[in-house]
């Protein structure tokens, strides 16, 4: 029978980035590390694609069962706010095609991008799934783990950097009992 100490220690490590928001970027200057990558279809992107305008980049992995709400979430992202100029991106170690079948059944068609270890070394990332948002190279703001209560203010800080209004849900439900 496995030791409390064991099981505590398993638990740790399974659970070491679901509900963690992190605000202490301040706003740095990062430099994304250089990459090159082609879809299967021809749709090639670089570390340019990350460095201007509003981005948000997602930290993934296949096996990472947290992972696929974050996926569904990244994807809202870009349906809500890709009209406005915000790319969002998913990357991982993995072979892409580990991901075939959440992407079909999720109806995903942001881009997931291979790259080694040293992208997310050099990114920070000690918890998948990682999230985080740049504004002109800048990071604005970083989300360690599942999508969470802290959602919200991720995606109303993303429409305030880059301008678009929206409305508290709170004060919706208001107007539309009225």
């Amino acid at each position: 029978m496995p030791s409390l100490a064991l099981i505590f220690a398993a638990c740790m490590i399974l659970f070491t980035g679901c509900g963690e928001d992190s605000e202490d970027s301040n706003e740095s200057r990062i430099e994304f590390p250089d990459f090159k990558y082609e879809t299967p279809d021809g749709k090639k992107y670089s570390n340019k694609d990350i460095q201007r305008g509003s981005v948000v980049v997602g930290f993934l992995v296949s096996w990472c069962v947290p992972c696929a709400g974050e996926l569904l979430a990244l994807q809202e992202i870009h349906d809500e706010f890709g009209k406005h100029h915000l790319s969002v991106f998913v990357f991982t170690y993995e072979e892409i095609s580990k991901f075939d079948k959440i992407v079909d059944s999720l109806g995903i068609d942001i881009p997931i991008i291979r790259a080694d270890s040293s992208l997310f070394s050099a990114m920070k990332i000690d918890a998948i799934p990682t999230r985080i948002f740049f504004h002109n190279s800048s990071e604005i703001r970083r989300m360690i783990g599942t999508p969470n209560f802290e959602e919200e203010n991720f995606r109303r800080e993303i429409a305030e950097t880059i301008g678009i209004k929206i409305e508290d849900s709170a004060s919706s439900e208001d107007k539309s009992k009225k």
